[in-house]
C-alpha cells in the first residue's frame, strides 16, 4: 500500500468520504482511500454512511445460540456506551451480561459442544475452511469496522487483521486433520509381545477466551480456532471497548456450518471474564491482556484446576 497522506486520515474522515464515494462501490471506494484522497460531507451524511458501510445497529447485545440476545432475556440490564477511539463520540449503546448469564451462555456452550465433538475431525476442518473464504471475501467491510472499532488506521486493517485470522483458520484445520491417538506395543519379562497401551485424544469441553482491545478480530480468531478445530466449544468475551468484530465472527462461524452454540460471544466488563475463569464447567481459559489482570485469571482457574 502506499505509504500517502492517507497514514494520518482518522476514521472519522474516512466515513466522510465514503458519503461522496459509496456509488462507486467497495474496491473503488478503497484504491481512492489508500492512494490518500479525501473528499468533505455533512456530519449527517458520515453518520448515515458509516452505519451503512459496517452495518451498526442502535444497541448491541451479547451473541448466544445462533442470535442476538435480546435485552429482556435472561438478567441483562445494565448498558454501556460504546465510543468511537477516533473522535470520542459515542456511537452506540452496548447491553451487558451479568454473573448469572454466564450460567445460561456456558450451559449453551456445553450442549452444543457435545454435537460439534462427534463431527469428524475432517468436517470440522472444511467449516473453518468456509469461514476463512467469508472472511477473505468480507474482508473490507470486516476492514472499516476494525478500524471504526480501534480508532486504527484503515490500510493495516485492510492487509493485517482479516488476512492473519483467516489465515490462522486454516492453518488449524490443516493441523486438526493429522492429530490422531497413538498406539504402543509393550514388552517385558514373559510377555509374549500381545500387551499395548494407547492414547486417545479427546476435546477439553467448553473453553473460554477473554481477548484484547488492541487487535479484536485477530486475537478472537487466534483462540477460537485451535479450540474449534480439535472439537471444543468456546464462550468467548471481548473487550468492552472493542467487541463488534468478535461479534461479527460469530455471524461467519454460523453462515460457516459451526452449529449454533459452539462459539459464544458474552459482552461484560471484569466481573463477567472473573466468573468465566472460575465456573466449573469451563476446562480451559485463554487471556490476552495486561500481567495484574493475568495473575487474577490464572488464580481463578487455578481454583477448579483449569489448563
Amino acid at each position: 500500500l502506499s505509504s500517502t497522506n492517507c497514514a494520518a486520515t482518522p476514521v472519522a474522515a474516512v466515513f466522510s468520504a465514503l458519503s461522496t464515494l459509496r456509488a462507486s462501490g467497495p474496491r473503488r471506494t478503497a484504491l481512492l482511500l489508500r492512494r490518500g484522497m479525501s473528499t468533505s460531507g455533512t456530519d449527517a451524511d458520515a453518520e448515515a454512511v458509516r452505519r451503512e458501510a459496517v452495518k451498526l445497529p442502535e444497541t448491541i447485545s451479547s451473541f448466544i445460540d445462533g442470535s442476538y440476545r435480546s435485552e429482556n432475556e435472561g438478567t441483562t440490564k445494565n448498558r454501556r456506551a460504546l465510543v468511537n477511539p477516533s473522535t470520542g463520540e459515542v456511537v452506540q449503546a452496548m447491553v451487558l451480561a451479568s454473573e448469572s448469564d454466564v450460567d445460561d451462555v456456558i450451559g449453551s456452550t456445553k450442549k452444543a459442544q457435545g454435537h460439534w465433538a462427534t463431527i469428524p475431525a475432517s468436517e470440522r476442518a472444511q467449516i473453518l475452511h468456509n469461514a476463512a473464504e467469508i472472511l477473505d471475501r468480507r474482508n473490507e467491510e470486516l476492514a472499516f469496522l476494525e478500524a471504526f472499532d480501534t480508532g486504527r488506521p484503515i490500510q493495516e486493517t485492510m492487509v493485517v487483521d482479516i488476512k492473519s485470522a483467516s489465515d490462522c483458520l486454516r492453518y488449524m484445520a490443516g493441523v486438526s486433520r493429522g492429530l490422531t491417538g497413538q498406539h504402543v506395543h509393550l514388552s517385558g519379562p514373559g510377555d509374549a509381545g500381545g500387551s499395548f497401551c494407547y492414547v486417545r485424544r479427546e476435546p477439553l469441553g467448553v473453553t473460554a477466551g477473554i481477548g484484547a482491545w488492541n487487535y479484536p478480530l485477530q486475537g478472537c480468531v487466534w483462540k477460537a480456532a485451535p479450540a474449534l478445530a480439535m472439537g471444543n466449544g468456546m464462550v468467548f468475551k471481548p473487550s468492552e471497548e472493542t467487541p463488534l468484530t468478535a461479534l461479527a465472527f460469530a455471524e461467519v462461524l454460523i453462515e460457516a456450518g459451526v452449529p449454533p452454540g459452539v462459539f459464544n460471544v458474552v459482552l461484560g466488563e471484569g466481573d463477567v471474564g472473573a466468573a468465566l475463569c472460575s465456573h466449573r464447567d469451563v476446562h480451559k481459559v485463554s487471556f490476552t491482556g495486561s500481567a495484574a489482570t493475568g495473575r487474577k485469571v490464572a488464580e481463578a482457574a487455578g481454583l477448579n484446576l483449569k489448563k
